[in-house]
Formats: structure tokens, sequence, C-alpha cells
């Protein structure tokens, strides 16, 4: 009875606590006084080490000032995530700023599978963001404003150490940086997906491997100085607190360091260490500092990692035995038993944390295993290095050099190694609409297996996994089959919509918006194709050519399969163009011309009928490319949706003479609702129920108009926007239309 109510005990305080850092804040805290785009002036303090990225520097600000319109002070409290051109003035932490910013408040995910920047700000108690462009918005009022403990101790370690780094070139410097003090922000994205793809993304982070170095090299230092042994792990473990707080507290280096702690605590004293005892220490520990890690994939990969080698990685052994002599009867050398082991501990991490990177990553490395047996020793070498250059650096400049070097090296071979196996066919599996229920399932089999021999948990972990699994199967079995689904993904300034047809087929209209620095493709279209379990497109539709209905096509036609592509056969001189041209003859794509008059069944009961362009319309010559939009009305029972891509006033003109046989109950509204589309004259044919409006949130152009939204009230048409609902999402039974919630 005892151990329940502790059990409840600790159970109900974790969830005040969670509580009381996430919801509780108080009347004056920075999120409750400033709204979204607000212009203020703020003072506070820098309280993080700043990083910089992409030309930029970025760090969190403590404000403390809140300076009112009417010249009034408030005092305020809450953190801040600022970002400053690197040009206009260098910050460090501690320094006392002045600040008058536009104040932005995080974006949460604009459609079912993207990452929830919000959220993941929130983990780290920030609420709002700003962007410093000019010189005179900000001003250093002061400096050592900070934590005298960061101030005088942390930071000019953390600074010295990344000015030794930035002795090598920079890709290394990038790379030594996030591996040795876990600054991560200059590693470049082709490195990052190199080292994803192959599965060895983990060793660009600190972990429990450099808190063994930490201990290793405190330990040894302290029996050269012939300490005595409650000495040395007094000194090692304010030297793990020390690295602790150079790599900002992060959940994989906390975990090692308490556990780490308790292990020499425990033989200081003769006690035996129980390792899941010191591993929920190490949780709990966490989750007091910061509740809201539980929920981030860091956390949860950093512990479970652990758990599957501890428990997974002897069962792995047990099944995987080999005779430990040759033929000669000698012991196998030590060589092949330090790789046999290593293998089965990337074994063991890889089966217990397969399916949460299945399920936040939406991948599967398969490499993963060949490659962490050559990655992780060279990043062995390569921290060893790191850590001898910094500690070399007290005595010589030239001694700390040779061991940079030799880390570059290892660094540069390790970067080699993953940019050429991430280029191996099937270097990783993309893994479509795995879900929690899932992950569950998956654990409760792994639990059935690992006690085969253990009658009692056997058979619970056994009923548990059947239990799970017959919910996927019967779930799957209840779901509706006779729904039409449309998705007006939210592109921001641009237009995408996803087609799922009652048997199980489906159809993409345009795909966002593509520039040299975004892709709308890459970034949010194929992640929520991939979230619904979409691996084939039956149909590619562009309305017309221009980039914000173009732009994702190109990366969708690489990465998913496609059935045909319809189109109105327009072509324009453009290098994105070109491409599109490119992939649909390289891919051996079916291409259709669309020309008004055409009714299509292939996807029946779902009927698409093409009202626009027509053949004598595009001969004409004499229209602009939106006007030439490709448009339909798609039909499901008593339910029509009329797409029209961006055509204007022109276009309209041209639908008209379909008159009545225009009235559908859903209109995606033309060219994001421009006042030059949307006409009284369409919208009298059209008399739509439900206006859908597919635009960019403070976009520059003033979409949607006034006057188009006013046009679409008078005719009793219920309007929603993607810049005000994020991704709507549409399904019909033929009958009647429901709006579903996704957040």
């Amino acid at each position: 009875m005892g151990a329940f109510l502790l059990i409840y005990s600790l159970i109900s305080t974790s969830f005040l606590i969670y509580e009381l850092k996430t919801e509780f804040r108080k009347p004056n805290h920075l999120s409750n006084v400033i709204e979204h785009k607000d212009k203020a002036v703020l003072q506070g303090t820098v309280s993080s080490y700043p990083e910089t990225r992409n030309e930029k520097i970025r760090f969190i600000l403590a404000v403390d000032t809140l300076f009112m319109p009417t010249g009034q002070r408030l005092q305020v409290e809450g953190r801040l995530l600022v970002s400053i051109r690197e040009s206009l003035l260098p910050i460090q932490y501690g320094d006392f700023l002045k600040i008058s910013p536009v104040i932005r408040k995080p974006a949460n995910a604009r459609n079912p599978g993207e990452f929830d920047y919000a959220n993941y700000l929130a983990a780290q108690n920030i609420y709002a963001t700003a962007s410093i462009k000019k010189m005179k918005e900000i001003a250093i009022l002061g400096h050592d404003n900070g934590n005298w403990f960061m101030q005088r101790l942390i930071i000019p370690v953390k600074n010295a150490l990344e000015k030794i780094i930035e002795r090598l070139p920079f890709a290394q410097s990038a790379l030594l940086k996030g591996l040795l003090i876990g600054i991560r922000s200059e590693i470049s994205p082709e490195v990052r997906e190199d080292f994803a793809k192959v599965g060895v993304i983990h060793i660009l982070a600190v972990s429990g491997l450099h808190v063994g170095f930490i201990i290793i090299t405190f330990m040894t230092l302290c029996g050269i100085c012939r300490l005595n042994y409650k000495t040395a792990v007094a000194v090692t473990i304010l030297g793990l607190i020390f690295y602790a707080f150079i790599t900002d507290l992060k959940p994989p280096v906390l975990r090692a360091s308490v556990m780490g702690g308790l292990v020499l605590v425990g033989a200081a004293l003769e006690r035996k260490t129980n390792f899941l005892n010191s591993l929920s220490v190490a949780a709990l520990l966490i989750l007091i500092l910061r509740p809201q890690d539980l929920f981030q994939a860091g956390f949860q990969l950093s512990f479970i990692a652990v758990i599957s080698i501890v428990y997974i990685y002897p069962a792995l052994k047990r099944a995987c035995s080999f005779s430990r002599k040759n033929k000669h009867g000698l012991v196998s050398a030590s060589a092949f038993q330090y790789i046999y082991d290593l293998l089965l501990v990337s074994l063991a991490a890889f089966i217990g944390t397969a399916p949460l990177t299945a399920l936040y990553f939406h991948r599967l490395p398969l490499l993963s295993l060949p490659a962490n047996l050559v990655v992780v020793p060279l990043s062995f070498l390569t921290l060893g290095n790191g850590i001898a250059a910094a500690f070399s650096q007290i005595i010589s400049t030239q001694l700390a050099d040779v061991f940079l070097t030799a880390a570059c090296f290892f660094i540069t071979v390790m970067m080699k190694i993953a940019e050429v196996a991430a280029t191996i066919p099937f270097a990783d599996l993309e893994i479509y609409a795995f879900q929690p229920i899932h992950a569950f399932a998956y654990f409760t089999g792994i639990l059935f297996l690992m006690n085969l021999n253990n009658k009692k948990s056997r058979t619970i972990s056994l009923i548990a996994t059947l239990l799970l699994l017959n919910l996927i199967v019967w779930r799957s079995a209840f779901a509706p089959r006779n729904s039409f689904k449309m998705t007006f993904i939210d592109v921001g300034q641009g237009d995408s919509v996803l087609l799922q047809f009652p048997d199980g087929r489906s159809a993409l209209i345009d795909a966002g918006k593509r520039s040299p620095y975004y892709d709308s493709g890459k970034r949010v279209v194929a992640p929520f194709l991939k979230h619904v379990g979409i691996q084939k497109l039956d149909i590619l539709i562009l309305s017309h050519a221009d980039s914000d209905h173009l732009g994702g096509f190109p990366y969708i036609m690489r990465h998913f399969e496609v059935g045909e592509i319809w189109d109105n056969g327009a072509v324009k001189s453009t290098k994105l163009f070109g491409e599109y041209q490119h992939l649909i003859d390289s891919l051996q794509i079916k291409r259709r011309v669309m020309r008004a008059g055409e009714y299509i069944a292939d996807f029946a009961p779902v009927i698409f009928q093409t009202i626009h362009p027509s053949q004598q319309f595009m001969e004409n010559g004499r229209h602009s490319a939106n006007d030439a939009s490709l448009s339909f009305k798609i039909s499901y029972g008593e339910i029509d949706l009329l797409t029209l891509g961006d055509v204007e006033k022109k276009g309209e003109g041209n639908l008209c003479r379909y008159r009545t046989s225009l009235t559908s109950e859903i209109l995606k509204v033309s060219h994001h609702g421009s006042k030059t589309s949307s006409t009284q004259s369409f919208l009298e044919y059209a008399q739509p129920q439900l206006a859908v409006i597919s635009v960019g949130e403070d976009n520059k152009f003033g979409h949607p108009a006034e006057s188009v939204l006013k046009r679409l009230q008078e005719r009793g048409a219920k309007i929603v926007r993607t810049d005000e609902s994020r991704a709507i999402i549409l399904a019909t039974d033929g009958k009647k239309i429901e709006q579903l919630k996704w957040y």
C-alpha cells in the first residue's frame, strides 16, 4: 500500500508541476501582455549563449520591462527568442539590452504531420520571437548582468572552446562544435540530411559518450595527481556538472551525468548501483526542471536508447552467441569481439528507437547498423582528440593543434562516409502513416519477446500486444468507406489541394511555391502526404505554371509515384517549368492536356468535369496565364466542388456560359481571393454554400480583398481561410459536408 501511495503521489505531483510550468503564467507574463505583430519596446538580459546561424545571431532575452506607448514602464517576465543580423553588433551572454522589434507568436503546425514550432519553443518556456534588422532597434545598456556562475565560469570556458575549435576549416569546425559543446547551428542542412539518412544523426549531438569521456579524463587526471578515490569522485562529479552546463543541460548529457555520478558515488560508498533507479532519478530530475521535455523527441530517444541497450543487448548476445575459440583453441581476437559487441549494441539501440524514428521523422535508416559500426569509433576518436586539444591548450597551442588536426581528419572521414552512404539506393526507408498506437503495439511486442521465459510478464505483454493489434485492425475496418475527402493544404501564399477518393485513390491539385530558400513540396506537401499514408498519387493536376502552384511539383514527382499528370498544355519559359517538363519525360509519366467539355469517370463515383479552358479560349492567345487556369467541377453524389486555380475576370466571364451548371456547394475561391476574381456575375451562377480561400498569412498582396469577402457574404457563403484556420479538411458522403478538426 505504501508503494502504491508513493507512486500515486509522484504521478500527481508530476501533473501539478507540468500544469504549473506550462499552463500557469502570471498576468504580467510576456505572452499575456503582447499580441502577435505588436511593435514593442523591451528591456532585458541575454540569458543564453548566442549562436550563429545563416549570418544571424540567435539568443534568448529574459525580458523584465515593457515600455508602453504612453511612456509607462511595465514590469514583465518571460523569455523572448531574438535573432539579429551578425553584422549589426556583437552580443554576449549577460548583456543588458533595450530593443524595439515587432513581436511575433511562434507558428503552430499549419498542416497535419507538420513540425509544431510553437510547441517546440513552449517546451523551452518561449512564447514569442523577435527579429532585429536595423541598428536603431537595439542598444546595449550594460554588461555582466547574467548569472554569476554562468558569467564567470561557464561562458568564458565555452568561448575559449569555441575559439579553439574555430581553428579548423568551417565544415569540420561546425561538426566538432556540435559534437563537443552542443552548438549545432552551424552544421549545414546537407550534412544533417546525410547523417540522418544513414542513421548516425545522433553522432552530431552531445550524448552519454561525451559524459563517459569526461569521467575517464577527470578520473585519469585525478589519478595522476594522486588524489584518493573519494576526492577523485567529488572532482569528477564537479566536472560533470560543469560540462552539463556547457552543453546547456541537454537531456542526453543530463541523463548520463546523473547516472554516471550515481555510479561513482555508489562505488565510493562501496554500494551497488541499480541501473533502473539511476535512470529513474535522471528522468525525474530532468522532468522537475523541464516537464515539457517528456513530449520531446530528444528526451524520448535518449532514454529509450539506453533502456534498449541495457535490456535488449544481453538478450541479443545470448541469442546470437558464437564460439569464442577458433579451431586452434585460442580466444577470438579482441578486435573481432569489439566489432561483434558494437554491432549488437547498435542493433539493440536500433530496435528500441525504430518506432520513434518512424513516428517523428517518417523514416527508417536501413544502413544504420553498418554505418554505426564505422562512424561510432570515428566519433570516439574525434571526441577524444577534441577533449585532448581542449586540455592541452592550457600547456601548448602547438600540442593542441596536433590533436585538432587528428580530430579534423576523423571528422572529414566521417562526413565522407555519410555523404557516400547516403547516395546508396534504399539507404533509408520512408515510413508512411505511422502513429502512436503502432509504436505502443511494437513496444508491447518487444516486451513479449523479452519475457518468453517469464510466464506472468509474457502473458501480460501478449494480451497487451493482441489488444493493440486488434484496435489497429478494427479501427481500420470500421473507418468510413464512402467518404470523399478534400484537404486544402496550407502552403502559405499558394495553392495545394489533396483529393482522397472513396476507393483509396488520390489526386493532388497544385503543390505550392518554391524559391531558392523554400520548397513547399519538400517542407509542407510531402510531410502531409506521408502523414496520411499516401505513397502514390494517381493524378497530379497543374492548374497553371505560376511558381506558387507549380513550385512543389518537382519534389513531389521525384519522391512519390505518380500515375499521370493533367495540365492545360500551356508552356512557360522558366527554369521551373523546364524542370517540370524534364521530369515528365525522364520519369515517363503520362501527360494529359485537358480541355473544357471533358467528362472523366475514371474515379467514379467521383466525377470530374473540365470546365475551363476551352480549345477556342487557348487558341485566342489574348489571355493571362491566370485566366487559362485548368478548372474543374468535381461531383460526388449531391455535393459539387469548383476548383479554378487563379482564374480572373476574363476567365470567369468565359465560365459564365455554363450558367446554373456552375452551381456548387463548395467553391475553392480563385486567385487567393484577389479583387480581380470572384466577380458578381460568376458568383450568381456558382451560388456556393462554403467558400475556401487558400491564402498566406500577412501576405503582401492584401489577399483576400475586402470586396471579394463582401460579395461572398452577400451570397450567404460560409468563408474559411487557410491563413486563419490552417489546413482545411472537408469530408462528404455525397449528401452532407463536414469540416474535420485536426488540432
